[in-house]
Order: structure tokens, then C-alpha cells, then sequence
């Protein structure tokens, strides 16, 4: 876990969720077809032809994609039903699906914790230290960790798939508070979407960022659930570390425990069931799974999104990604998938509580066999379709001679076998390096580090550095590793290369540093440009479990349908009609509660004088005939409407018993919630006042969002869509 207000530098650990409330979902929920689930031999499964890594990623024989077997061997557990379940969303961004990317800087998420809007965050996106280029899409906001009035510290686990359609860039805990700023995060290592996909952004684990995460479509669709789990339970209570074991609180395929692993008041194992009666098997990335006997019918299940988490994890299973911190049971899930789990349903909660506590343990899993081994419960997931480019090939290395700071055997990382290597002998510690000399300047813009013969052996956190006298160093990029490290930054055309340890080790009595292969490559599908220019003074953020975000910063109102009298400034839209209506709409994309609710906030203010001047706020919009609004009169004490038109006839659904202006600059926040629930209030000056509660009406449940006027004057700073 990865801590919401860490002062450190190295990625070891997580912060506490207490009250962690994620978005209650805007969409629908599929009933499941009735024996869909049965387990058949694998020869009698349809496959289809290929698989999308953007849908479901890394190749079959990925831990995250290959099925339980007959040999696997199930040892109970002293899990509990939890009092909660919750949902640890990730990213998995594309251009595909999140647009255009461009060069920022990488930050670390550990700045100080600020107030904005009436919101504490946590930091994460005020942290300062640099760690270098990341490819990242322009506008995807990810928001901070809030600790008031809510306490919410997601992990956010993200992968960004790079340009070359292969290459996924991890880190966790990811932040970016408003569009086209800097993100914040600590750098995992790369990884191949056509390749096993082990390790990556969850820092409890060391596991990949997205591997095993529910994806978008698998709760609502009809299909199984056709991949392992991410789960995550408290480590305090379930999670053994044994200091007589050269991995202590972890196991294959996981590389590390969480930082708190070895406190003794605070740690692993430090309250019951564990405490009394360690169960060894109980580590950070065992896989737990339902054995075969248990059935939905002896848990008494019934909601159809547990259904299909039971389903995965009878015959797949999951591993154990990281620690909730309390007590609570946790899957990992696409954030754009939390909507189609309706998390108030009480059903879910009790039955993916029941799921938790009947998980066993398979014991002998192991890399020779996923699953347990024999035959698969299920057939495998249909095989990847054909990349677009290439693996990277790594650079020959004759003439190349390795030498480090301290240890022996440097030039056995360059001997072709990843059995032998150069091992510092010494606990990890800052100022440690590892040098190339590759002979004569070459090109290059990847480096990987392979010790996957070393368990416990990388640099918990690391410089790559370049020059071309051996004597005068300059820096490239900062990034965290593991048993294997891959890191990508803009191309190097150097003699000498160095990688040096920034920081100590998470377990310093344990951890050291090992080097099996070292290699060099150059992608030339992955080309970084210049990073973008940042604001001096970073912006307020935007609320969290926001969905979109438009301040008009940039001077442009992108994908607005702007009607008659609108214009656009940095900072603004203004709408200036006095002859008649006029309406400006986002268009970008449509909203709807499904089984939950979206919010929508517009900061508008107007100049125009008088009630008959009307300043409008619209939500499921089709058409102009067909949308709800918030009709507000000018001057200083306006009376305000809730209004409805379907098929051109305007309906008033209420009227505000008071007045209310916005001739000062007010934020009109509208709630949506599923079966037609409606509430408006407005903030100014940090007041709210309720303008509408509790209104019901299901003519309209979902379309566009805008803003309009009717004979007025309106500026409109900022509107957002969210999940609170």
C-alpha cells in the first residue's frame, strides 16, 4: 500500500482507507443467464479467434490467465465475513480510449496536504520531486486522496499503454488534478501487454497494476469473468511474515510485502485470527480461490455482480494484491467499471463477504504450476490478437564491460544466463550504482533488469544516469523496481550508462541488490517530445470520482456545441443573448444514474439585472425540446424553477419557495440518482443552499449536460461530472 500522505521517496507502502466511499456507478446491471457458469471440460468451450489486450490483457500462460487446475490442492483459511466490501479502482489508459497523449513530467505524490472547494487532500498531487518523462493523455484527471470530509485514499493503480500498442507504463499512486498537468505517482516497472504480465503498480506486491482487475463490460455483460481476481484483505489480521524465511510476508509470484510488514505493534499478523495461530500459507500474493465442492447455492448467493465474482474465483481464483489497512474485503476493478456494480445493494455486500470467507488457499501454486497444475478447470481465454509492432530487440553487447560500486561478479550480468549475476552483498542503500560501458555511443531508450533468480534482490528505488566521459553524469529518469525492470525514456545516444540506488530497501535486513541480465534496447514506437510547460501555481483540483472536467483554461471549449451569442476566453464561457434563448451543450459524451447517480456542477454567474433575465443549467439533454433545467432569474432575488421539456412542452416539476442570485459567482451542483431522483443545490462563499430535494421524475435519465440563457447575460467558469 501506498501511503496518501507518505513524506518518503521510496513507493513502500499505501495509506489507510478508513471511510473509503468510491463512486456508486452510473450504469446498468445485467442479469446473468441461468447456468451460465458451469464448469465444463476445456476441450467444450467455444473460444472465439483473438482477444484484445485493451480488454483483457497479457498472453495465456500470464498467472492473471491461466485457469485453476485439477491438481490444485485447497487449504482452508481462517478468513472472516467483513463488515464491508469495497471496490480499489485502476486506470488503464489508451489513446484509443482516452485520447491524444502528450510529455509531462513525472512527479512523486507526496506533497503536503491542502484545502480546496471545502475538500482536505491529501498531497498527491502536490508532490516536487522529479521523476522524469511519462507518456500520459492530455485530458485524464485521476484525482487526489481526500482525508475531509471524506476519507478516501484509492489506491489508483495505473497502466498507460505506450504508442508502440505493447508497452504499458505503471505507477501507483496515480494523481492528476485537472487536464494536461504533470501527473503524480511512483514508477513501477514496465511490462508487455503480449507478454506474462506479473509485476507492476500495486507497491503492496509488487503485481501488476491492471492484471486481474474486473474489467468494463464483465459485471454487466452476459459473458463469465474469464481471468484471476485482484484481491486484497488486512494484512493485520490475515497476512503472516516469518523472519525465517528468506521472503518473509510474501511469496511467489509477489516480490515484496508492504512496508509496514515488520512492525510488530502495527504489522502483519498483529491481530486476530492471526496472532494466535499464524497460518505460514497466508502471504502477499498467495491465490485464493473457491474449491470446487462449494457451490453459490451452499453460500446462499444471489446478487447476480457477486455471482460472477464467485464464478472467477472458483475457476480461476485470485491473488493477493495488497492490504486494505481495515477491515474490509476489496476487489480490484477498472474504475470505469465500478458503475456496474451497485455497491448499495446490501446482497452484494453480504454475498461477496460470504465469497471472502470461503477462500482457501492453493498451496502449491507455484511458476511451474499456475493454478496448481493439471487439467484446466476451464479453457483459457481466446489468445491474443496479432501486436502492431514488435517486441523491442535488445542491443548486442559484445564489447560491453560492466563494473559497480561494490560487490563482485559485475560482468556476469552480461553473460547470457540468468542463473548467475553481480550481487552487491550488501544491504540495499542509497549512492549504490551499477555502470555500462558499452564501448563506442550507441542509441537506446530502454533498459530492463532481470532478477527474477534473486527474489528479493532489486532497487527498491533508482536513477538511470548517462555520459559520455564516465566523468560527467546527467540524469534520465527515476523509477522503482522489482524482480524484473523495465523502464522506457526519450532515446540516449551515449557511451556509458549507470544505474544508481536512490534509497534504502523496504526490509533492510533482507533486502540486497542482484543483477542476472542487463539490457539495452531502442523502441522506435515510443518517441517522448518536449514535456509541457506547467502553471507556476498548480490549480485547484477538480472534485474526486470526477467523470469530466472543463475549466476553459486553454481559451477553447472542446466538444461544446456552442449556440448563438457564446464565446469562449481563457477561464471562461460566456453567453450573451437578448433577443431570445440560447443554449450552449457538451457533446462529447452522455450521462445516465444507471444504479447510481452522476453530479453535475456548473460555476456560473450573470450581470443581467432583472427576474425575467433567466440564466439556465441543462442535464439530460437530447435536443432542445426534450432535457431537464435549472432556470434562474437575474438581479438580486430571482426566483428559481425546476423545469422539464419532452417533445417541446415545458413542464415546471418545482419551484424554489425562496429567491435566490447569481449575480456573484455561484456553483449550481445537480444530482441525478437512478429511478429519478432529483436534488439541486447551490454553494457560494462556502454556503449551501438546497434549491430542490428529492424530486422524482424518470421522463429523461440520461443525456448531455449545458448551460443556457433566456434574454441574460451568463459566464459559466467551470462545469464537471462526477460521481459525488
Amino acid at each position: 500500500m501506498i501511503s496518501a500522505l507518505a513524506r518518503r521517496r521510496t513507493p513502500a507502502g499505501r495509506g489507510r482507507r478508513r471511510g473509503t466511499r468510491l463512486g456508486s456507478g452510473i450504469g446498468a446491471l445485467v442479469l446473468l443467464v441461468p447456468g451460465l457458469f458451469c464448469p465444463t471440460p476445456a476441450s467444450a468451450h467455444h473460444r472465439a479467434a483473438s482477444r484484445n489486450p485493451l480488454t483483457q490483457p497479457f498472453d495465456n500462460t500470464s498467472i492473471w490467465n491461466t485457469p485453476l487446475g485439477s491438481g490444485a490442492r485447497y487449504q482452508p483459511t481462517y478468513l472472516q465475513v467483513e463488515p464491508r466490501v469495497t471496490l480499489d479502482p485502476n486506470y488503464y489508459l489508451s489513446a484509443a480510449a482516452d485520447g491524444a497523449y502528450r510529455t509531462y513530467r513525472l512527479h512523486s505524490p507526496d506533497g503536503p496536504s491542502y484545502s480546496a472547494g471545502g475538500v482536505v487532500y491529501g498531497g498527491r498531487c502536490r508532490g516536487t520531486s522529479d521523476y522524469g518523462p511519462i507518456l500520459f493523455p492530455q485530458q485524464t484527471v485521476i484525482g487526489d486522496a481526500t482525508t475531509s470530509p471524506a476519507f478516501d485514499t484509492p489506491n489508483n493503480a495505473t497502466a498507460v499503454v505506450y504508442p508502440d500498442g505493447r508497452t504499458i507504463s505503471q505507477i501507483q499512486p496515480a494523481a492528476r488534478c485537472a487536464p494536461d498537468l504533470d501527473p503524480h505517482g511512483y514508477r513501477a516497472t514496465e511490462q508487455d501487454l503480449y507478454g506474462p504480465g506479473t509485476y507492476g503498480g500495486h507497491f503492496g506486491s509488487g503485481l501488476s497494476s491492471i492484471g486481474g482487475q474486473i474489467g468494463v463490460g464483465e459485471i454487466s455483460g452476459t459473458a463469465p469473468i474469464r481471468h484471476a481476481l485482484q484481491l486484497e484483505i488486512w494484512a493485520r489480521r490475515y497476512l503472516t511474515y516469518d523472519t525465517g524465511q528468506s521472503t518473509p510476508g510474501f511469496r511467489w509470484p509477489a516480490d515484496r510485502h508492504d512496508f509496514v510488514a515488520p512492525d510488530r505493534a502495527s504489522g502483519y499478523c498483529t491481530l486476530e485470527p492471526c496472532r494466535s495461530a499464524p497460518d505460514p500459507q497466508m502471504e502477499m500474493g498467495a491465490l485464493l480461490a473457491i474449491p470446487p465442492a462449494t457451490t453459490a447455492r451452499s453460500l446462499g448467493l444471489t446478487n447476480p455482480a457477486a455471482l460472477k465474482v464467485f464464478h472467477a474465483l472458483r475457476n480461476y481464483g485470485g491473488y493477493l494484491v495488497d492490504d486494505t489497512a481495515w477491515d474490509t474485503a476489496q476487489i480490484g476493478i477498472d474504475a470505469r467499471a465500478v458503475r456496474e456494480i451497485d455497491q448499495s445493494d446490501p446482497a452484494w455486500t453480504a454475498d461477496v463477504s460470504r465469497i471472502f470467507a470461503a477462500l482457501h488457499v492453493v498451496t502449491n501454486n507455484g511458476p511451474r504450476s499456475i493454478g496448481g497444475g493439471g487439467t484446466p478447470r476451464v479453457a483459457p481465454p481466446a489468445a491474443l490478437s496479432s501486436p502492431a509492432n514488435p517486441a523491442p530487440r535488445p542491443l548486442p553487447r559484445s564489447g560491453w564491460t560492466a563494473t559497480a560500486s561494490l560487490g563482485a561478479g559485475a560482468a556476469a550480468a552480461l553473460d547470457g544466463r540468468t542463473t548467475t549475476g553481480w550481487r552487491s552483498g550488501a544491504p540495499l542503500a542509497a549512492g549504490q550504482w551499477f555502470q555500462l560501458d558499452l564501448g563506442s555511443p550507441r542509441s537506446f531508450n530502454r533498459l530492463t533488469l532481470d532478477a527474477e533468480a534473486f527474489p528479493y534482490d532489486y532497487p527498491q528505488d533508482y536513477d538511470v544516469l548517462v555520459s559520455d566521459d564516465a566523468a560527467t553524469w546527467r540524469a534520465v529518469t527515476h523509477g522503482s523496481g522489482g524482480r524484473t525492470t523495465t523502464i522506457t525514456f526519450p532515446t540516449q545516444t551515449t557511451r556509458y550508462l549507470r544505474v544508481q540506488s536512490s534509497g534504502g530497501g523496504i526490509d533492510p535486513a533482507f533486502q540486497t541488490w542482484s543483477i542476472a541480465e542487463i539490457q539495452l534496447s531502442y523502441n522506435p514506437s515510443v518517441v517522448f517530445g518536449s514535456p509541457v510547460p506547467q502553471p507556476p501555481t498548480p490549480p485547484d483540483p477538480v472534485p474526486p470520482g470526477t467523470f469530466y472536467s472543463e475549466s476553459f483554461d486553454d481559451g477553447l471549449a472542446q466538444d461544446w456545441a456552442l449556440g448563438s451569442g457564446a464565446s469562449v476566453q481563457p477561464g471562461r464561457l460566456t453567453i450573451q443573448e437578448f433577443t431570445g434563448p440560447s443554449r450552449s451543450v457538451y457533446t462529447g459524451r452522455t450521462f445516465d444514474a444507471g444504479t447510481g447517480r452522476y453530479v453535475y456542477r456548473a460555476t456560473i454567474s450573470s450581470t443581467a439585472g432583472d427576474d425575467g433575465n433567466r440564466n439556465q443549467v441543462l442535464f439530460n439533454y437530447a435536443d432542445p425540446d426534450n432535457t431537464y433545467l435549472v432556470d434562474v432569474g437575474g438581479g438580486p432575488a430571482g426566483t428559481v424553477r425546476l423545469l422539464k421539456r419532452v417533445g417541446g412542452v415545458e413542464t415546471v416539476l418545482a419551484v424554489h419557495s425562496g429567491t435566490y442570485s447569481v449575480a456573484a459567482t455561484t456553483t449550481i451542483a445537480v444530482t441525478y440518482s437512478a429511478g429519478g431522483r432529483i436534488d439541486v443545490s447551490a454553494i457560494r462563499d462556502a454556503v449551501t443552499t438546497t434549491l430542490f430535494d428529492n424530486v422524482t421524475d424518470t421522463s429523461l435519465t440520461g443525456g448531455a449536460i449545458g448551460v443556457g440563457v433566456s434574454y441574460s447575460h451568463l459566464t459559466v467558469d467551470s462545469v464537471t461530472v462526477g460521481s459525488q
